[in-house]
């Protein structure tokens, strides 16, 4: 039998990007027909001519009012609001048809070209044409036929928008296996959670800054035994890569107005608007890895050309205000998630524009030390999502294949089964003031967490307090004493950061048992059980003699 091909697919408002996994099992990115990784998510046309992606991007400068973009986010959308998208302005804009549908509408030349043709193209209709394009342009690059593709959905989406979505993929003839949220696709692709195993389960809070094209997302994701769910997230529309051009066109456009006394942006020329546009994205991206970047463009306006050039401080002083909101929006999500900074073990970056340096470090600094900062490690920060989703798509494929979405686990063709999560760490009291977490918050039940600690010599029986877990802010001053040396092995990350991002709450219960005296250190392990209906079971065994305690708490 000849094996399937999987994809993961994602379908990005500004660019889209497909990806599988390959013989090695590394996902790797499908170049398009121009050798790109990134697929621009435009449509456009010119007289009986149809053009998708990098084709229609750059015929935009000539033809931009018959140049549809942004509709993906329309999708499943039936009121038209206001447009936060600078770069959308310049192309066709989005009315209603005669059935209220959203849709395009503009003039193309007749192919006689004495004549003009009114078209009118449905948002659905832009999607669906666009993404027949992508998945063809995927399935001859790879030599066969597509048999499933994993999509990657923003957390922003409401259920109609996922529906229609999901109707798109379905007319553009993409077998749709499962949907999976975007940031835990780029959580999958940073490894999170990937060799889970029962004795080590690699339980971890992430926080996901996703940057994109038209807005950002940020999400708190939580891994636990190789499950994801988003415990939290915030859609800002302010705070995008489009928002972050738009800045470098007003820089380039004065420049260009004190050399030549032309102002492209008082003259509404959107034809060189368009032109600056697009090489101020090549320009912001060069800056994230160069000091400074060339701004170029060939007759810009009246046969005028710019020669610009920037420097990062420039740069940084020029756009800073744009994702500088970044910052008040992670504060605000943290604490109406009820979480503090120490929570969260790792940032991830994703998302073209959140390669700028100085974005990365504003983010970082909310942050302690003990809070890893993953920006370049898992590669192109606009191709994580996908793929995420291709790594999604393989598991899948080989049945093992475990997702979970807003405390839902996701089977194999995306039905969901309500599972409730703990609302709470819960754990062992190591001192007053020092609390070790077993389980987890938003740990899907049910689960089981085990770790072994140390009796002192000499001792004949062990006592154990258990209790919630309250978070704590990080000190100013981190001091470096060692834990009270109780813990001896755990199943998960129990060193000094853990230690230090909690401290006892809630007193749920208190237990003993009677181990042998001896003249070295004893190991008990303590197992802690959480059922679906929340009641959780501790049970302390001695090992060399077996000797057990249990304690049930509802």
């Amino acid at each position: 039998m000849a094996q399937k091909t999987y994809i993961g697919l994602s379908f990005g408002n500004h660019n889209s990007v497909i990806a599988i996994l390959n013989k090695e099992g590394n996902p790797e990115v499908i170049a398009n027909e121009d050798g790109e990784h990134k697929t621009p998510t435009y449509m456009a046309y010119s007289g009986s001519e149809e053009y998708a992606g990098s084709q229609a991007k750059h015929q935009a400068v000539r033809n931009a009012k018959s140049t549809l973009v942004s509709f993906r986010n329309l999708l499943g959308i039936t009121d038209i609001e206001p447009s936060t998208e600078s770069f959308a302005d310049l192309y066709c804009p989005v009315t209603k048809n005669a059935n209220g549908e959203l849709c395009y509408k503009f003039t193309v030349r007749g192919d006689n070209e004495d004549n003009d043709i009114e078209k009118e193209v449905t948002v659905k209709e832009a999607a669906v044409k666009y993404l027949t394009r992508l998945v063809q342009t995927a399935s001859t690059y790879l030599g066969t036929t597509i048999d499933g593709a994993v999509l990657a959905v923003p957390t922003y989406f409401t259920d109609s928008q996922k529906e229609a979505l999901s109707e798109v993929c379905k007319d553009a003839g993409v077998p749709l296996l499962q949907t999976i949220s975007e940031p835990c696709a780029a959580a999958i692709t940073y490894g999170l959670g990937q060799s889970a195993t029962k004795e080590h389960p690699q339980d971890t809070t992430a926080l996901v800054v996703d940057v994109g094209g038209s807005s950002s997302e940020l999400s708190i994701v939580s891994v636990r035994g190789g499950l994801f769910s988003v415990a939290a997230h915030t859609h800002l529309k302010s705070v995008s890569g489009d928002k972050v051009d738009q800045k470098l066109v007003e820089h380039f456009a004065e420049e260009f107005s004190r050399k030549t006394g032309i102002d492209i942006i008082k003259n509404n020329d959107k034809k060189a608007l368009a032109k600056l546009s697009q090489a101020c994205e090549v320009t912001k991206r060069t800056l994230s890895s160069a000091s400074t970047a060339p701004c170029p463009v060939e007759s810009l306006s009246q046969g005028l050309d710019l020669n610009g050039v920037i420097n990062r401080i420039r740069f940084n002083i020029r756009t800073s205000s744009v994702y500088r909101p970044l910052g008040t929006a992670i504060t605000t999500l943290l604490a109406e998630a009820g979480y503090t900074v120490n929570e969260i073990d790792q940032v991830l970056f994703v998302g073209g524009a959140a390669r700028i340096p100085k974005l990365q470090s504003e983010v970082s600094a909310l942050f302690p030390e003990t809070t890893e900062i993953r920006t370049t490690d898992a590669g192109e920060l606009d191709e994580l999502i996908a793929e995420g989703c291709a790594k999604q798509a393989a598991l899948i494929s080989s049945g093992k294949a475990a997702y979970v979405e807003k405390k839902e686990v996701v089977g194999e063709h995306g039905d969901g089964i309500q599972v409730p999560a703990l609302s709470k760490s819960v754990g062992l009291r190591l001192s007053e003031d020092k609390f070790l977490p077993i389980l987890l918050r938003d740990t899907p039940a049910p689960a089981s967490r085990a770790v072994v600690v140390s009796v002192p010599k000499g001792e004949s029986v062990a006592f154990f307090s258990i209790c919630e877990g309250d978070a704590v802010e990080p000190k100013e001053e981190e001091d470096d004493e060692e834990n009270d040396g109780e813990v001896e092995d755990a199943d998960q990350d129990s060193g000094p950061a853990i230690l230090q991002s909690y401290k006892p709450g809630k007193l749920l219960g208190e237990m003993v048992l009677r181990v042998p005296e001896s003249n070295k250190p004893v190991s008990v392990s303590v197992n802690f059980f959480v059922g679906k209906d929340h009641k959780l079971t501790v049970t302390a065994t001695e090992k060399s003699t077996n000797t057990e305690s249990k304690l049930e708490i509802a």
